[in-house]
C-alpha cells in the first residue's frame, strides 16, 4: 500500500507496480488533519514536499529549488485505516519530506500495530518549520518503538554535515 500526493508521480507509481496484483495506492498525502494543501513539486522530485524548501537544502543541492505549486489532498491515516486490508505483521516506511510529525499523529492507531518503522529523519533544517530526529523519536517511544539503527547517511555535499538517514524502529511489544 503506498500514498502518494503528486498526481505525476502517483501515475509514475502505479505504472511500475502494475505487474503486482496485491499492490494498492492512494492519489493522497497523509497529515494530521483532512485538507486540501499546496505541496511544491520540486524539479527534482525526491525533494518536493508539502513544506517550504529551507535554505541549507537550496545550498546542499540547488538543482531541487523552484517547481510547480500543486493543490494536494492530505488525510489523516487513522481516517482511512478501513480501506487498507491490514492482516499480519506491518512494516511502515515514510519519507515525507519534513512532515512526519504530521503523519504520525494522524495515523497514531496504525503505526501502534506496526513491527518495523522505516523514517527518513532530518538532523539539520532541510524544510521550513520540520521536525527533528529527537522530535520524532519522543513521539514513537509511547508507541512503543525502540530506535535500532540508521542507514543512507545523506551528508552536504560541500561541507560533509550530516543532513538526514532512514532510520529504523522496531516496536518490541508486537
Amino acid at each position: 500500500v503506498a500514498f502518494e500526493p503528486l498526481p505525476s508521480c502517483h501515475n509514475q507509481m502505479v505504472k511500475l507496480m502494475d505487474n503486482y496484483k496485491n499492490f494498492k495506492s492512494f492519489n493522497i498525502g497523509l497529515g494530521d488533519e483532512p485538507a486540501q494543501m499546496e505541496m511544491e513539486e520540486s524539479n527534482h522530485n525526491p525533494s518536493s514536499s508539502l513544506l517550504p524548501m529551507a535554505d541549507l537544502h537550496k545550498d546542499a543541492f540547488p538543482f531541487a529549488e523552484g517547481g510547480e505549486k500543486k493543490i494536494v489532498q492530505v488525510k489523516k491515516l487513522d481516517d482511512i485505516e478501513g480501506e487498507l486490508a491490514i492482516e499480519g505483521a506491518l512494516m511502515i516506511k515514510v519519507d515525507v519530506q519534513g512532515f512526519e510529525k504530521k503523519v504520525i499523529a494522524g495515523g497514531t492507531e496504525v503505526f501502534s500495530k506496526a513491527k518495523l518503522l522505516f523514517l527518513e529523519l532530518s538532523f539539520q533544517e532541510l524544510y521550513e518549520g520540520q521536525p527533528f530526529f529527537d522530535d520524532i523519536y519522543q513521539m514513537l517511544i509511547p508507541l512503543g518503538f525502540k530506535f535500532y539503527g540508521n542507514m543512507g547517511l545523506m551528508k552536504h555535499p560541500k561541507t560533509g554535515m550530516p543532513l538526514d538517514a532512514d532510520c529504523l524502529f522496531v516496536n518490541e511489544s508486537i
